[in-house]
């Protein structure tokens, strides 16, 4: 099995978590693994704590640096749009590509608009990947509040889900795909829940913890992994 792993940013936790762990059961089946970065992803901190574990044989591929829009709709899609032509140059610039058996895109949510729109990059490259943060089915299933591009994004959605290279899109919120799967979606298939994950060492039991926090062994509690924003 030869598997492109395509990290543009190759920081943070994605890297360090999802890859590093695909990375792990990559090694254990004997797969060839190349990863699609830039040149500061490839010097980033976190690029080379799964190299020092995968090893020498942990190839990659240089990309251009990209950067993402921060606000405005317009300016998100043209960002997307951007990444989108890039990964796609990358594609027709390295032969190794038509020796991949599969892509593995870390973070479509970076140019999913694109992707459906214009459909794979990778040419006819089977590949896969994970979608974090699909918005639109939280208003229909009572979860948060409507926005006005709620069907431009179910509509792209179910085009995203019609591309036929891709055989798997994975998710971490299990209500997206329920809902999906209750609207009928052709291809909802190819959806699979994935818990978000994350690595933990000495957990004191519950009611250690609790008793340590200044909770009652009853009251309700809500575990935040991660950093907090101010619009968390």
């Amino acid at each position: 099995m030869r598997l492109l792993i395509v990290e543009p940013d190759a920081e943070g936790h994605h890297m360090v978590l999802y890859a590093r762990l695909l990375l792990r059961e990559a090694a254990k089946r004997g797969w060839t693994v190349t990863i699609l970065t830039t040149e500061s992803g490839r010097n980033h901190a976190a690029f080379n704590i799964i190299s020092a574990e995968y090893g020498s044989a942990l190839r990659s591929i240089i990309m251009p640096e990209t950067s993402r829009a921060r606000t405005g709709s317009m300016a998100l899609f043209m960002s997307q749009l951007k990444l989108w032509k890039e990964l796609k140059r990358a594609a027709a610039a390295n032969h190794e590509f038509a020796d991949f058996d599969l892509v593995f895109v870390g973070t479509l949510d970076f140019f999913e608009k694109a992707l459906s729109v214009l459909g794979s990059p990778f040419g006819d490259r089977p590949f896969a990947g994970i979608l974090m943060n699909p918005k639109f089915h939280r208003a229909p299933m009572g979860l948060g509040p409507s926005s006005r591009a709620d069907r431009v994004y179910k509509w792209l959605f179910r085009r995203l889900l019609h591309i036929a290279s891709l055989r798997r899109l994975l998710v971490i919120d299990e209500p997206f795909r329920q809902y999906c799967v209750e609207q009928g979606m052709a291809r909802a298939e190819k959806l699979c829940v994935v818990s978000d994950v994350g690595e933990l060492s000495e957990v004191p039991p519950k009611e250690s913890a609790r008793e340590k926090l200044g909770l009652a062994g009853d009251a309700f509690a809500i575990l935040v992994y991660g950093s907090l924003t101010p619009r968390k």
